[in-house]
């Protein structure tokens, strides 16, 4: 009895060891069967995820070629913007200068305006004085022509006066020779007579013509 009792507990424990590796095998089995599970759906997570991070990627390389062209055209904006400025600061610069040549031709403009307008009115003086001056000539020519035809009506009233008292001593001296009634105005006639009485005042005025200046 004791033999067999001690093969049945060998047995027995043998039984038990085997079920406890069993269930232990199973167990472990199972185990591994979850990690496996969880490993695949970890492992397409890892692919979902590294789809993403390529996708991700690309539109960031995308993104980034788009950033530099960007980048690159608004610096060539930039270059563009400092050219537009350059060129905007050369155009002031000329409007001003040539608002300044605007203002002093301006000012010429109207300094020569007033010039002009002075010697205008001074043109219009000299015409003026011009012609005064060709009518004060016209006369002198007048007072020239006048005073040469009284000039040479002197010469002739001179001979005609001598011709009178030489006629007069003629008289004088005949009457003196005959003694006769015949007064010393008798020999001359009545035009005669005026004549000699005018000629005083003639003479006068003659004198008195001549003493024009003429220029």
């Amino acid at each position: 009895m004791g033999l067999f009792g001690k093969k049945k507990e060998q047995v027995d424990e043998t039984t038990s060891e085997k079920s406890e590796e069993l269930i232990l095998k199973e167990a472990l089995e199972t185990e591994v069967e979850n990690l496996q599970k969880e490993f695949r759906i970890k492992q397409e997570e890892i692919e979902n995820i590294t789809k993403k991070l390529q996708s991700v990627k690309e539109e960031y390389d995308v993104a980034t070629s788009n950033l530099m062209s960007v980048k690159k055209e608004s610096n060539q904006k930039k270059m563009e913007l400092d050219t537009i400025y350059l060129e905007y600061k050369n155009i002031k610069s000329k409007i001003s200068d040539a608002d300044d040549k605007f203002n002093k031709n301006k000012k010429s403009i109207e300094e020569t305006d007033k010039v002009e307008l002075n010697l205008t009115k001074m043109k219009i003086e000299l015409e003026k004085i011009v012609k005064e001056h060709d009518q004060i000539k016209e006369k002198i020519v007048e007072s020239q022509s006048s005073l040469h035809e009284i000039h040479t009506q002197q010469i002739q009233a001179q001979k005609e006066l001598e011709e009178i008292n030489s006629r007069r001593y003629n008289a004088k001296h005949e009457a003196k020779l005959q003694q006769g009634s015949i007064t010393e105005t008798g020999v001359f006639t009545s035009k005669e007579k005026e004549f000699i009485e005018g000629e005083s005042a003639e003479k006068k005025k003659l004198k008195a013509s001549s003493k024009l200046q003429v220029p």
